[in-house]
């Protein structure tokens, strides 16, 4: 229900036209994630973690990891 929730709160702040495609866009950026990780200082920006080191990244809570990569691709 709360990825429901997500889709139609993006849609009804006009982020995208259809909050579908925001499950689209966070699934790509969730799939990128271990590639940035090869290159994790020149990538770290590109999917929303810019002040983190990688081992902060490592460590970070699932509830943390989801707040981030959603309000990213969103």
């Amino acid at each position: 229900m709360f990825y429901l929730q997500s889709f139609m709160q993006v849609q009804k702040l006009g982020k995208l036209k259809d909050g579908w495609h925001f499950l689209t866009r966070w699934h790509i950026l969730n799939r990128a994630i271990p590639y940035v990780k090869k290159d994790w200082e020149n990538r770290k920006a590109s999917i929303g973690f810019s002040n983190y080191t990688l081992d902060e990244f490592n460590k970070i809570s699932n509830n943390d990891y989801m707040l981030i990569t959603m309000s990213f691709a969103a």
